[in-house]
Order: structure tokens, then sequence, then C-alpha cells
């Protein structure tokens, strides 16, 4: 066991370390954020019609469509959890991989056995036409770019 003198200097020290505010662009800086107006990432999505972009637009639009995505997963039932991924390729036009991992509620043992399987092929299609309409929703000017993404769904 420590002395009671050291452990009173260590809270000092850590009160002291937690009571500096933190320069928010210098914090941003060290971990390469960038600023980001979600109003010109969904305008930029809007009027897309084909064509390549840069990377920092790419990666906006890869975290614009991973959040709407996954917001419009949550709002099915029995949905526990769920991490969205969104990989886009910006070569000549936008095309891309979206991988989405859902922890899902699960039903009694009996359940399980009569039909479960027939549950979880229907909540994979479910969340694969979820996914597509906000695919659409997003790019409403090129609404035919939802042919080129594969969307994975893994259900545990």
């Amino acid at each position: 066991m420590g002395s009671p003198k050291n452990d009173s200097a260590s809270n000092d020290a850590e009160t002291k370390v937690q009571s500096e505010p933190i320069d928010r662009s210098k914090l941003m800086e060290k971990y390469g954020i960038k600023e980001m107006n979600e109003d010109d990432v969904d305008e930029l999505i809007d009027s897309y019609s084909g064509g390549s972009l840069n990377e920092d637009d790419v990666e906006k639009i890869e975290l614009t469509l991973m959040n709407k995505i996954k917001k419009s997963i949550f709002g099915i039932p029995k949905i526990k959890g769920t991490e969205v991924m969104v990989f886009l390729d910006s070569a000549s036009e936008i095309s891309g991989d979206i991988n989405i991992i859902i922890e899902y509620e699960r039903k009694g043992l009996l359940s399980r056995l009569m039909g479960e399987s027939k549950d979880i092929d229907n909540l994979r299609r479910q969340v694969i036409n979820i996914v597509q309409i906000e695919i659409k929703k997003s790019f409403r000017k090129f609404p035919e770019i939802v042919d080129k993404f594969n969307i994975n769904v893994e259900i545990n």
C-alpha cells in the first residue's frame, strides 16, 4: 500500500491535468481531423451526378453515409447494436462497399429452432433495402449509383 502522502500528490497532479482546457484546433490537428460542415456535405452528395471526387470529399461522404445508414438501421425493432463501415472508391465514378454488422436480439430456444434463420434472412433483406433507400435519397440526382455499391450484412 502507498502512503497517504503519495496518494494525495498523485490526485493533485491528475486534477491539474484534467482542469487545463484543451484547444480544439490543436487536438483536431494532432489527430488529423478536419472540420466538416454537414450541410456542405449533404449539398455535395445531393448534387453529385457522376465523375470522380477529391479524397477529402470522399472521406466526408463516407462519414455522412455511415451516420445516415446507422440511424436508419436503429429504427428496426430487435436491433441491439450496429456498426456501419463505408469504403468509397472514386477513381472515375463513386463506387464502394458498405459493411454492416448487426447485433440482433435473439428469441428463445424454441423460437430459434422453429424459424429464426427465416427471421434473420428477412432482417438482412430489410437492412439491404434500407441502405439502398438511403443511398438513393442521398444521391438524388444520380439514384442509379446504388448499383455500384456492394452491401454486406452480418448478423450476430
